[in-house]
């Protein structure tokens, strides 16, 4: 079982990673050609330069720049209730986090998150 301290880094290395999100961005392909668009900066050039999918692109990283906002926010809360004892309630904000980032195929931030406070409380 994970210690306190090693919770604590984790919540905050997953508040970090939830923040750069769509800033590093991960592989995906838009429009009739299959543009790869990585990133919510290489969507807004895309779009600047008109080219097709890009709307599609800007659209999708703006909804993940939100996700990631989303979970930034959750993952202060969850912190400040991790340190009160608040397990319960921790958890739940952990497993908020986990369900925004399994729409987008991934639980490697958030999951060994709620996995270590699950631990915890049982």
């Amino acid at each position: 079982m994970p210690s306190m301290e090693q919770v604590v880094n984790m919540i905050h290395e997953a508040v970090r990673q939830s923040d750069n999100w769509a800033r590093k961005g991960w592989s995906l392909v838009f429009g009739p050609n299959d543009r790869e668009i990585r990133s919510l900066a290489e969507a807004q050039k895309a779009q600047e330069q008109g080219l097709e999918g890009a709307a599609d692109a800007l659209a999708y990283w703006r909804e993940v720049a939100d996700s990631g906002r989303r979970c930034v926010e959750l993952g202060h809360r969850l912190l400040r209730l991790y340190r009160q004892g608040r397990l319960n309630q921790a958890l739940d904000l952990a497993q908020e986090c986990a369900l925004i980032e399994k729409q987008y195929g991934c639980d490697s931030t958030w999951g060994p998150v709620m996995n270590a406070i699950e631990a915890q409380i049982h």
